[in-house]
């Protein structure tokens, strides 16, 4: 819900509904999670972790359909999908009856139900970008009934132990098959954490769901690094489309196509809301058909029922749902600074399913900042040893890779952070060399000067120094081995020249070299532009750099900021005719692309802001000038993010203040 503002995924009207996930925080997906990388078939690579990143018990996988049934005849295994023909009978299925949850917590964690007021497409959200009702018995798009005398629609149903997902498409022991299972098993566990009312087995036969065919259209293309059987790390450029068909048993499977295993993720998050709303079973053990049809359903697919006349039977017609969807942003954002309060591990693996539960696809991981260094590296180790806020309150390089590998496998990319050349006073406790100990330099604003973190924010690199470079470096080359993204954050941000210009060795080194403030700033980052770049990575700098004239590379990535301010009109250059001045951080996004450079949008997103909740869904990413030149610019509006800066946020108000 939190990617509202944005329209990240669709345009909703100004009346649309739209549903809080806020309990999804733990339930969404229960502990991390992660294929065994080594794994050579599907079965062990659809190993768990848990958040203690110990193994958890895996789905039995078999290319034989009533294997996986136990000793079930292949007559009864035809009942699954009865227009099954015998050479189709024995298929690969994972079957949800099989998949348990990991831990006592996630057996008992709740899963909100959708106030959907019988209308299902109040239960998806992001809302997809088409959603039709589809009447089998005419062919023609169903409008929604109303119950009322000789008419009533008995929707749609499933109890997690009677459904089944066909993988037969899926080459079997590839990477691919591995990813896949491991998310429908995922998927089963979050399924099976509904309420399952007794009594429900066999009843409502016609309108269940019980056989989902998997598709993936598009095989993973191969790389200088990979070959078609390597799995696709989620990337900038990942087709997220996919189409989902859903029917009662007795006509078909149903079905769930895409284009790449992270279409198909997002695929089965916008199931798993339509299976949250409609029924998961019969209500209560002397429950028959007419307590089920009385059930005020206006929009679902399902059996409608039509009374007829006389001693005629009554008319029933097969009510499909029909979903094709993709997202409006490739780049759909959370920022989390795990510098200012360590966030452990584990809230951060709850965070990455939540994210994947509203379809946010970038974790924006600020990692070090001025009040603490918590990223061990092998390079740098008294970086976190002398600088992080104790030896327990660090990120091993194996808890790294564990939440990027997460992240990977629920269709998240990780885009690392570290904040230079200001933002750095953990720095000088490994490094003292590297950064300028400019501690009299006080926050301007009064307000800031006994906040201990605006005050520590003003130590900046040493920019005269060699090893403030070479740490740089070091830092940069150890990061992207941990992180394969192709976007790597620098900072940029809140860079105050007095720490420069009233360090005496500082300010003679800018005046031999005849460099003003600016000039100082621009040979820092031409240097880690370089690097940067050298290393395969496009940079992405906070708007403040762009804003004071910071000359960017080619592939750069502009992220605004600044929710204040009125700026623009007649007198800027290149601002839309008609168009009215906008905030600071619009006009620099709309600046940064009428350049040519792309952007990230976190303007009126900073969540730790008092602000009510109901502020951050009143902005867009490309409100302002960019919108009226949205297909015009030389650069593109990629998408935006929310920040979850953490000054005042820590582990324990963390879920609520990034849910608001």
């Amino acid at each position: 819900p939190l990617f509202c503002a944005m329209a990240a995924w669709s345009t909703l009207s100004a009346g649309s509904s739209f549903r809080l996930l806020l309990i999804a925080w733990v339930a969404a997906a229960g502990p991390g999670q992660r294929p065994s990388p080594e794994a050579s078939d599907e079965v062990a690579s659809a190993k768990l972790l848990t958040s203690s990143l110990a193994p958890a018990p895996q789905p039995e996988i078999t290319d034989d359909s009533c294997a996986i049934e136990g000793d079930v005849a292949d007559g009864q295994c035809k009942q699954i999908r009865p227009e099954m023909s015998e050479t189709h009978a024995r298929r690969s299925l994972v079957s949800c009856r099989d998949v348990r949850a990991s831990n006592d917590n996630e057996k008992n964690m709740p899963v909100a139900s959708a106030d959907v007021q019988g209308d299902l497409r109040r239960a998806m959200w992001p809302r997809p970008e088409s959603i039709a009702l589809h009447d089998a018995r005419t062919g023609q798009t169903h409008k929604g009934s109303t119950s009322g005398p000789g008419t009533w629609l008995s929707p749609l149903w499933v109890a997690q132990a009677e459904l089944h997902f066909d993988i037969s498409s899926i080459p079997a022991g590839s990477k691919l098959r591995g990813a896949v299972v491991w998310s429908l098993h995922r998927f089963c566990q979050r399924l099976g954490a509904r309420e399952q009312l007794q009594g429900a087995e066999g009843a409502g036969d016609d309108s269940a769901i019980r056989l989902i065919s998997v598709t993936i259209t598009e095989p993973v293309r191969a790389t200088a690094h990979n070959d078609m059987d390597s799995l696709d790390i989620p990337s900038l450029d990942s087709d997220e489309s996919y189409s989902l068909i859903l029917k009662p048993s007795l006509t078909g499977e149903s079905q769930l196509l895409a284009c790449s295993r992270h279409g198909m993720n997002w695929g089965l998050e916008t199931l798993l809301q339509i299976l949250d709303a409609l029924p998961s079973t019969w209500r209560g053990s002397q429950a028959d058909a007419a307590s089920l049809v009385k059930v005020p359903w206006t929009w679902a697919p399902g059996i409608l029922r039509l009374e007829a006349e006389g001693n005629d039977r009554a008319v029933e017609h097969i009510i499909e749902l029909r979903i094709i969807d993709k997202p409006r942003f490739r780049w759909r954002g959370l920022l989390v600074d795990t510098a200012r309060h360590f966030i452990p591990h584990e809230m951060l693996e709850a965070l990455l399913s939540t994210m994947a539960a509203n379809k946010m696809n970038v974790l924006h991981w600020h990692l070090t900042d001025a009040m603490s260094f918590p990223l061990e590296l092998a390079s740098l180790p008294e970086m976190s040893r002398k600088g992080a806020f104790s030896p327990e309150q660090t990120y091993s390089l194996d808890i790294v890779r564990h939440l990027v590998s997460l992240a990977s496998n629920l269709s998240i990319r990780v885009v690392p952070e570290v904040d230079m050349p200001a933002h750095t006073a953990s720095w000088i406790f490994g490094e003292p060399a590297a950064v300028s100990n400019c501690t009299h330099v006080l926050p301007e604003d009064p307000n800031d000067a006994s906040n201990p973190f605006k005050a520590r924010d003003k130590l900046a690199l040493d920019v005269s120094s060699a090893r403030a470079v070479d740490v740089a470096k070091l830092l940069l080359q150890e990061i992207t081995e941990l992180f394969p993204d192709k976007f790597l954050h620098v900072g940029g941000d809140e860079v105050d020249y007095r720490c420069w210009t009233t360090m005496p060795h500082i300010h003679e080194w800018m005046l031999k070299k005849r460099f003003g403030p600016l000039e100082a700033l621009q040979n820092f980052f031409d240097a880690v532009f370089k690097e940067v770049q050298r290393l395969g990575r496009r940079p992405i700098i906070w708007e403040d750099s762009f804003d004071q004239g910071l000359q960017l590379p080619t592939g750069a990535v502009v992220q605004p900021w600044k929710c204040w301010g009125s700026i623009g009109g007649p007198s800027f250059r290149s601002w839309p005719e008609g168009q009215p001045p906008s905030q600071l951080g619009h006009a620099s996004g709309f600046m940064a692309t009428e350049m040519g450079l792309d952007t990230v949008q976190s303007t009126c997103w900073y969540l730790d802001w008092d602000s009510q909740w109901t502020d951050f869904y009143e902005h867009a990413a490309d409100e302002g000038p960019r919108r009226a030149r949205l297909k015009n610019s030389h650069g593109d509006l990629l998408g935006g993010e929310a920040a979850l800066w953490t000054e005042r946020i820590d582990f324990t108000n963390l879920a609520c203040r990034t849910w608001p």
